[in-house]
């Protein structure tokens, strides 16, 4: 009696072990495209995340600013036509102060506009910009 075909080892191999090498470029293969695609992704998610330190600089600024104005007195806030730009944090601040009457009364008012954006070309995935504004009234 054979043992050996009752202990599942089998007589009939058709190699002698190792692999072959369409197994090893294959398995190369599938190395290759997971290492690119991972080192794609965390590319990607750091431009991502530069963009968004950029955005949030320029959302502080821009809220700076405009609180800055909110806290003058209406007579002491400056008409800027046109407007004044500064540079920041190596973002671009343009800030425009305009005056005018709300509609059918004699009440007049400014607005306060205040941009932020970088200088990197509008094509750039690394551009940001952000406005804000508000309006100023006198209080009687």
């Amino acid at each position: 009696m054979d043992l050996k075909s009752y202990t599942g080892i089998n007589r009939y191999r058709l190699s002698a072990g190792g692999m072959s090498l369409a197994e090893i470029i294959f398995s190369l293969g599938m190395v290759s495209i997971i290492l690119v695609s991972l080192i794609a992704t965390f590319f990607a998610g750091f431009a991502a995340m530069q963009k968004c330190i950029a955005y949030q600089d320029a959302i502080i600024i821009a809220k700076r600013i405009i609180e800055e104005y909110k806290s003058m007195e209406y007579v002491s806030v400056p008409i800027y036509n046109p407007p004044v730009i500064t540079t920041e944090k190596n973002l671009n601040v343009e800030i425009s102060i305009n005056e005018g009457l709300y509609v059918s009364t004699d009440l007049k008012y400014k607005k306060v506009t205040v941009s932020v954006y970088n200088s990197i070309s509008k094509k750039s995935a690394k551009n940001v910009s952000v406005t804000m504004s508000v309006y100023l009234y006198p209080y009687k």
